[in-house]
């Protein structure tokens, strides 16, 4: 670089041809030597993506392909291509990654507030900077961004929001993961960090209460809870995340359709869909405890899974012990469903051989 520790780099040229960095290498006898110029390539690379160079490669038909902040996909780039630096660079090129928070710190609010694109553009005007942290605890180095055409960066920008990188907001327009229209990519609109994803706890009455009634079992809509939820996050949600969150709920039957089935698949057409959070079904009385005989006594009664079953069996030795001397017995029932495909002369035959006379 330009006033480095090694003067490869005149400090009063913009730019300068990648074969001429390796080949300087090996001209100067105060620089080291380097077995390959995959070494000078790689450090070029890096800084391209750092953005602390930009890259110019031609093609054989003369035009040009710029670099920033991005990796360089050209084959053979090094052998005709220039390095710039960015301050001194207007790019006809940008990678949807140039525009993320991650690649302009110092621009970025580090809150969740957005950006305005229109000051996203004007970020590429050639006169602003971003601060790169070179190592933890040291201040940031403020680095020139290159001056890029508004139209090149709106195109960027529209595909970090495809991609989801960003997600916009104009009006009552919420655009992640889709491609925004010409009306949506308005001078005002803003610009976030990706949403956080939703949980199907974040709709429910006790996180949006306003979007339910106060029932015993509770019933919205759609449109409601996503009105709701729009005033909450202080933005309108992207629909299509929300509508992935509210099929998640009843998938996992946290909410219920009050009619109809399957998944809600559009908010137009949707909304009025009402949505309800059924009581949990009445636990069925469980049955009087047997008859204990005079001079003993009984624990509480337990219903134990098969695999509790060989947890006790592991365990009965151990539980002899403080109760030796007592006469422990276990007494033992088993119930099952009454609408299955059992087989239950078999499992008779086995209860009979265990106890005399045990069955179902």
């Amino acid at each position: 670089m330009p006033n480095g520790l090694y003067p490869v780099w005149p400090a009063t040229d913009s730019h300068i041809r990648v074969a001429d960095l390796y080949q300087q290498f090996g001209r100067d006898p105060r620089l080291p030597k380097l077995l390959s110029g995959r070494a000078v390539l790689n450090t070029i690379e890096d800084a391209v993506r750092r953005g602390v160079l930009a890259v110019r490669c031609v093609r054989s038909d003369q035009s040009e392909a710029w670099f920033w902040r991005s990796g360089i996909d050209v084959t053979d780039w090094g052998k005709n291509a220039d390095a710039w630096l960015p301050g001194q660079a207007t790019l006809n090129a940008l990678s949807s990654a140039a525009v993320l928070p991650a690649a302009l710190p110092g621009l970025w609010p580090k809150t969740d507030d957005g950006v305005k694109l229109s000051d996203l553009f004007a970020w590429f005007d050639g006169g602003h900077f971003f601060e790169e942290e070179t190592q933890p605890g040291y201040p940031p180095e403020a680095r020139p961004i290159p001056k890029v055409d508004y139209a090149v960066v709106k195109k960027a920008v529209s595909k970090a929001i495809q991609d989801g990188g960003l997600w916009l907001v104009y009006g009552n327009d919420s655009v992640f993961q889709e491609t925004p229209t010409a009306i949506q990519m308005d001078a005002d609109a803003l610009l976030f960090r990706p949403p956080a994803a939703l949980a199907a706890m974040d709709l429910l009455p006790m996180a949006l209460p306003d979007a339910w009634t106060k029932e015993a079992e509770p019933k919205t809509t759609v449109s409601a809870l996503y009105a709701e939820l729009k005033a909450r996050r202080g933005r309108p949600w992207p629909p299509k995340l929300f509508l992935d969150s509210v099929n998640a709920a009843l998938g996992q039957g946290f909410v219920h359709r009050a009619s109809g089935s399957g998944p809600i698949s559009s908010l137009q057409h949707d909304g009025t869909t009402e949505l309800t959070i059924r009581s949990a079904a009445p636990k069925p009385p469980e049955p009087p405890p047997a008859q204990t005989p005079a001079g003993r006594r009984a624990s509480s009664l337990a219903v134990l899974s098969i695999s509790e079953i060989q947890d006790l069996a592991d365990q009965i030795h151990t539980l002899s012990k403080p109760l030796a001397g007592m006469d422990p017995q276990i007494e033992v029932r088993i119930t099952v469903k009454t609408k299955a495909d059992g087989d239950l002369k078999l499992a008779n035959s086995i209860l009979d051989k265990i106890k005399a006379g045990w069955k179902l």
